[in-house]
């Protein structure tokens, strides 16, 4: 009876997960199918892990709307193309990729630039590059209120890209795929960890260890978003983005600063605490999106919870 109780909650997790999502890709799908028989320009945001679940989502969402896609680097000739942006968070100081990226493609006289739902704060300059028939998606009120003071661009407030992914699908294409197996296990080993290990803590902390970290942060276990990266994020995201799904999918709770580290556990159902970093960008996806997930709460400038 125990055991059947269980399934049913977790069936009914599993079925208001399904609608959240539903209802969060709805707006960005029916914008894309305006791409439909398109082939367009795509420069993913580079990275991290989290980055990986960005673009992996993004073609997920590509192919529901039935467009095609070349991907590109700053230098190649898209003039006359719908050039896309990958979303993320890399306009934001102290990043310049994107930024230099966006000031590159410019030259090269697209049709349109497309900038993905990303985070925005300053980058002024670029903002202001954008023409009248170009469209700028914000993953936050707080971007969205600044970038439409900035530029031409049509400006619209959609979800993180990330929330595109079809998690369970990913799980089982990596679980069958060994390569994929066994890179999560070597560089799991090489920190000191396993799946075993995670599963046998009661609180695992998925904190971050770069710029982005507080100066007041609690510790981490793992930075996995940082740990969990190939050399070439483009080529071989999806192993990246199911290597930090099946550590999520381990845990039986989650403490992390890491934004992606709890949209993941949103998408599975892993209880998570999401504190703050450096800056805003937590607490402004969580009133956009994640506070819709009854797993994920934010904690704020709060400690990650005690193990």
């Amino acid at each position: 009876m125990h055991a059947f109780r269980e399934s049913a909650v977790a069936a009914a997790g599993a079925a208001r997960r399904s609608m959240i999502l539903r209802r969060i890709r709805h707006g960005m799908h029916v914008w894309l199918r305006g791409l439909h028989g398109e082939t367009v320009c795509l420069y993913p945001n580079p990275g991290n892990a989290g980055d990986a679940l960005i673009l992996v989502g993004t073609i997920e969402a590509l192919a529901r709307a039935g467009v095609a896609w070349d991907l590109v680097r700053p230098g190649d000739d898209v003039a006359g193309r719908t050039l896309l942006l990958g979303g993320g968070g890399n306009l934001v100081p102290p990043y310049g990729e994107m930024a230099s990226a966006l000031r590159t493609f410019v030259d090269t006289d697209p049709a349109r630039i497309v900038v993905l739902p990303h985070g925005i704060r300053d980058h002024h300059d670029e903002m202001a590059l954008l023409r009248s028939g170009d469209t700028v998606f914000c993953r936050d009120r707080v971007a969205f209120e600044h970038v439409r003071r900035h530029t031409d661009a049509s400006v619209r407030l959609e979800h993180d890209m990330a929330f595109h992914l079809d998690a369970e699908m990913l799980l089982d294409r990596g679980g069958r795929d060994p390569d994929a197996v066994a890179f999560l296990e070597e560089r799991l080993a090489e920190h000191g960890w396993s799946l075993g290990r995670l599963r046998d803590r009661p609180v695992v902390r998925f904190n971050r260890i770069d710029v982005e970290r507080r100066s007041d942060s609690s510790e981490t276990d793992i930075d996995l978003s940082f740990h969990l990266i190939h050399t070439d994020v483009d080529s071989i995201s999806w192993v990246d983005a199911w290597a930090l799904l099946r550590c999520i999918e381990s845990a039986r709770t989650i403490a992390t600063d890491r934004l992606h580290v709890a949209l993941g556990a949103a998408l599975l159902g892993v209880p998570v605490q999401l504190s703050s970093n450096s800056y805003d960008k937590n607490l402004a996806v969580f009133e956009t999106s994640l506070s819709r997930f009854p797993n994920v709460d934010f904690v704020g400038d709060q400690p990650s919870v005690d193990q």
